[in-house]
This record gives structure tokens, sequence and C-alpha cells, in this order.
């Protein structure tokens, strides 16, 4: 963005609100773009401010990088590195649409048009994760997840409990990736890096406590999850139960 292979989020405008998505901050010739660069992820402080001297003087946006209490930091951690399906420290657009294939079956079963999911999310992972639709370092992810958590509830105890329940999401939809009958031709370079073969190898997160806090799926005796239609996904990646 700032400069080659350098992540950051420009502000735009649009019909007078202010947006922030992933996107080029300097021009190519003859091409004009309406923003600047925030200095979020790994851009500069300096190269940040030179963009938002040169656009007028709009008020920078604090970079999400502010660090969050430890339980919190560590289960983004965690969540990452579940989306992280080949293990090779970036999420790519695929992963991610792979994975919420897996959770759009554990909540719909066969009945999931994964069309629409896999639809969804390379929209997603194009606007607020880069725009050419390459593979993403943890802080941009980190970055995306913190917006999506705050929007929800900024208290840090409500994002606590949503991201625990994020990570019991994705350990169940990794293990779909090893049952048969939710199994797909995509998943064929996937599986064999997977390092989570069953529920019961996904410890802490067992599945039998997956019903407490979403519903998402009833756990058979093999640990095998049968799908039940729930609440559809209302807010991007995964979505918690809303609060009582």
């Amino acid at each position: 963005c700032c400069s080659e292979g350098v992540h950051a989020v420009c502000h735009t405008v649009n019909e007078g609100t202010p947006e922030y998505s992933p996107m080029r901050c300097v021009p190519e010739a003859g091409e004009t773009l309406g923003g600047f660069c925030t200095g979020v992820a790994l851009c500069s402080k300096a190269l940040a401010e030179e963009i938002y001297e040169g656009a007028g003087g709009c008020p920078l946006r604090p970079a999400d990088g502010a660090p969050r209490p430890p339980k919190l930091e560590a289960r983004l951690r965690t969540l990452f590195r579940l989306h992280d399906l080949n293990g090779n420290g970036a999420l790519e657009e695929e992963e991610l649409v792979l994975l919420n294939t897996k959770v759009a079956l554990l909540h719909y079963g066969n009945d999931a048009d994964l069309d629409i999911v896999r639809a969804k999310y390379r929209r997603l992972f194009r606007e607020h994760l880069d725009y050419q639709g390459r593979p993403v370092p943890y802080l941009v992810f980190r970055r995306y997840l913190l917006q999506v958590l705050d929007a929800i509830d900024p208290d840090p105890r409500a994002q606590d409990m949503m991201t625990e329940q994020f990570c019991l999401e994705a350990h169940a939809a990794r293990a779909l990736f090893h049952t048969p009958s939710f199994a797909g031709s995509a998943d064929l370079d996937t599986v064999p890096r997977l390092s989570c073969p069953s529920f019961e190898d996904c410890s802490p997160f067992n599945a039998r406590t997956l019903p407490a806090w979403g519903s998402a799926a009833s756990v058979g005796p093999n640990g095998t999850p049968t799908p039940r239609p729930v609440t559809p996904l209302t807010t991007p990646l995964t979505t918690p139960p809303p609060r009582p």
C-alpha cells in the first residue's frame, strides 16, 4: 500500500461517510486516489504523515496497534493459527473461504449454499484484508478482527467471551475436514497439512462444549458433528450468539 509489499488502510469518503479499507495509498501514473494512508499495520509513521499532509490535513485515524488484555491477545493469535490452514504464517484468501464453508456446513448441513458463502468471504477478504487477494500477516488479521469485536461490544469481558467462541467454532470447522460426509474436492490440498484430525485432539476446545455456547452442532458418540440450523452469521468471520 504505502510501498511495495506493505499493507496499510486508507480513508475514503462515500457520500460524506468515512470508510476504511485496504487499498493502495500511492496512485499510479495518471491515477487519482481519494484518501490517505493511516499508517496501520507496517507503514511508517513518517510516510503516513507525509500522505496525510498531501491529503489536505484530514485527521489520522488511530492505528489498532495498542496492546489488549493478554488473554485476548493470546486468543487472537490462536484464531489466526486456526485460520492459517497450511501453517505458513499468513492468512490466504482461499483459507478464509475454506474454513467458513465448513462453518456454514456446521450451521446448516448440506443445505448450505456454499457458492454464496465463498463469494461472501472472497469479497470480505478483498474489502477488509487485501484488495488484491494477497496473503496477509497476523497484524492485518488482528487489526480487522479488533474492529469487528469493537463494533459488536467494546467491553473487554465480552470480547474475551466472543473470541473464545470464535476459537471453538474454528476448531469445530477444522475437524470437518476429516469428516467424509462433509468433504469437498477443495479440501484435498488442505487436509494433509491440518494438525487437528478430530474434535478430541483439539484440546482445550472440546466439541462437547459446543452446544452450550451456540448450538451450532450436536456431537455424536464418535465426536462427529450433527448439523442443526441456527441463526445466520451477521458479522464477518465468525459470530457469537447475542448477549442476553
